[in-house]
């Protein structure tokens, strides 16, 4: 295998927010391509840099590569209408021959990144981990993100991995969704010490504090229904002023509440996108809360509670533009 030179990766942009879009599915579980494309021009209009299709946020596990291919299309047709506006897709795979095609065909489409995390099935040595990625990088030639996210592989890749893929040209950035503040502060020193590297955070909770020890940008769940929240944040970040960073971080923490819900029979995961979704059919943007099966549809559950967030989010939002000191 042959690594391609660092020259030839694409700087990704910096100081961005880029929610990791929920998918909308009909009432039989096909994506509803309608409603995708609804919720794409929805980020546009909010003024957000892209989005990532397929994360963790959109159901990737559980939906067949067909299905997927399509919500990547409807994001390609609505970046041709947005000159600049970043499409990154994920991959999730047991091994590093379902993530091949997976690669091979989000390629096709020519999303601006691809998002890889860890295989899914086995706990691999960083060696082992290190030919997964170099397999699925040298696939492509469409820029390769690192997506460190314990919580769903069950596994960490580490600064010295990820320092080895950048300097071998095979990845352009990485998302850090660990949630350990120590492994993060690895990713920035490393990203500093690497100018072409850039690494975006999943830590909904600390985005502030990760911004200020030098990453480059934030791909928060919460962004599927209060981007503008995201985008005063990382406006106030860019200019230094971290007393009205950390003011808008508290305001996101406190919607970051509309999470938890009591419901029956339920996983988190399920409750989360039933959440999500149901807000977005409440504010008009897409058509169902489906959630993919053997999730539990909990979204008559939740509906009131969401509606109750969507509320306080309004109130939160009153003085945000006086806060930022410009419209957002």
């Amino acid at each position: 295998m042959t690594a391609a030179a660092p020259a030839t990766l694409p700087g990704m942009p910096q100081h961005v927010v880029m929610p990791p879009m929920v998918t909308p599915l009909q009432p039989g579980g096909d994506v509803d391509t309608a409603s995708a494309a609804s919720l794409l021009r929805h980020f546009r209009d909010a003024g957000v840099d892209g989005v990532l299709l397929l994360g963790s946020s959109g159901e990737n596990a559980l939906l067949p590569l067909d299905q997927k291919l399509k919500v990547v299309e409807e994001g390609i047709r609505v970046r041709a209408d947005a000159g600049g506006f970043h499409i990154m897709a994920g991959i999730t795979a047991m091994g590093p021959a379902d993530a091949v095609v997976q690669a091979r065909a989000l390629a096709e489409l020519q999303p601006d990144s691809i998002l890889v995390p860890a295989p899914m099935g086995f706990p691999f040595s960083p060696s082992e981990l290190h030919d997964y990625f170099a397999r699925v990088c040298d696939a492509t030639d469409i820029p390769v993100f690192a997506y460190e996210v314990p919580a769903r592989t069950h596994t960490t890749l580490g600064s010295a991995l990820l320092g080895r893929l950048a300097d071998e040209g095979r990845i352009a950035g990485i998302k850090d969704s660990s949630g350990q503040i120590g492994l993060t502060q690895q990713y920035t020193a490393l990203t500093k010490s690497r100018p072409d590297l850039v690494l975006y955070t999943g830590m909904e909770d600390a985005i502030d504090a990760v911004l200020l020890a030098g990453g480059d940008g934030a791909i928060p769940g919460l962004a599927n229904l209060f981007p503008e929240f995201h985008l005063a944040l990382v406006r106030l970040a860019r200019e230094g002023r971290w007393d009205a960073a950390r003011a808008v971080q508290e305001r996101i923490n406190t919607l970051i509440g509309i999470y938890f819900a009591e419901v029956a029979d339920a996983s988190f995961s399920a409750a989360f996108f039933a959440i999500v979704k149901e807000a977005l059919v409440q504010r008009g943007i897409i058509e169902h809360a489906v959630v993919s099966a053997p999730f539990t549809p909990c979204a008559d559950q939740v509906r009131d509670h969401v509606a109750r967030f969507l509320t306080v989010g309004q109130e939160l939002r009153a003085d945000l533009d006086d806060l930022v000191g410009a419209p957002v």
